[in-house]
């Protein structure tokens, strides 16, 4: 038998390393992928766009014709780095942000009025200070309600673009979320009757007593507070502050009930997890 010489096979440099450059790498098709669609996005999305900016347009005319508000939600997304690089980047993790609007869509099935809650606007740039958010609503007409959070940023840019056409209600939901926050000492579990006293604040219980109830819960959520042991003082700043917004959301809770005018803008929320946060995550430049 004739000697044969034997040859190694050389190993693939996909085999023991990951190639970054390899056509084939899922990594660099994925980057490629997204670019590609952004390039679409740009070159056809206004087409697209327009065309559902247009229905909108129709639909909330058609609204106004049958006596119905037009109401708008505002809500925004920090959208964050995945992976890091340096040091800078982890503690400014926020690279920038999506600025919502949703609109609501009234449906009348006899003397029933329904509603719904449909994306109208959803904005990438850099910040969400007051100038992003009037750019963002020099986009739309005024509607007669914009339910928000407490953001001055918000509220401000919608007096500046739509004036006193437009009434800001302010979120009753965040609102309760802060002051339970900061009136809740660190380490301690708030006793059930303070608990209690904050969650009476109800749209229902809005709807009867109307903004006169604000200051009655106020004075109510600082007599358990006090007879609880627990500071004060938190509460009465964030009173101060707190009071005039709430008295608004409930105003129009106590007034606008046929159809029922939202004072929380959870609406706009879920439209953001279901459709927005899928888009953006790991968006953040890398």
């Amino acid at each position: 038998k004739s000697a044969r010489q034997t040859v190694a096979t050389p190993t693939p440099p996909s085999a023991t390393k990951k190639n970054r450059n390899s056509p084939t790498d899922p990594v660099r098709d994925g980057r490629a992928h997204w670019h590609i669609s952004a390039d679409i996005l740009e070159a056809f999305g206004p087409l697209i766009a327009e065309q559902s900016f247009a229905t909108i347009d129709r639909e909330n005319a058609g609204f106004r014709e049958q006596g119905l508000p037009i109401v708008y939600m505002a809500d925004d997304l920090d959208v964050k780095r995945t992976y890091s690089r340096s040091k800078r980047y982890t503690m400014s993790p926020s690279v920038w942000a999506m600025l919502v609007v949703s609109r609501t869509r009234w449906e009348k099935q006899g003397t029933v009025v329904n509603r719904s809650n449909r994306l109208s606007r959803v904005r990438a740039l850099p910040n969400r200070t007051q100038s992003a958010w009037e750019l963002v609503f020099s986009e739309l007409a005024a509607p007669d309600f914009l339910v928000c959070d407490g953001a001055s940023a918000i509220s401000n840019a919608a007096a500046e673009v739509w004036g006193e056409t437009t009434t800001v209600v302010p979120c009753i939901y965040h609102a309760l979320v802060n002051i339970e926050k900061h009136i809740t000492p660190a380490g301690i579990v708030l006793p059930s009757k303070v608990y209690d006293e904050l969650k009476a604040l109800t749209r229902e219980a809005l709807r009867v007593r109307g903004p006169k109830m604000i200051g009655e819960w106020f004075d109510g959520l600082e007599i358990v507070l006090d007879a609880s042991d627990l500071p004060v003082d938190a509460l009465w700043n964030l009173r101060s502050y707190y009071q005039p917004l709430l008295e608004v959301s409930a105003r129009v809770a106590h007034d606008y009930n046929d159809p029922m005018i939202p004072i929380s803008n959870a609406g706009a929320e879920f439209l953001i997890d279901r459709w927005v946060k899928p888009v953006v995550e790991r968006r953040g430049p890398m």
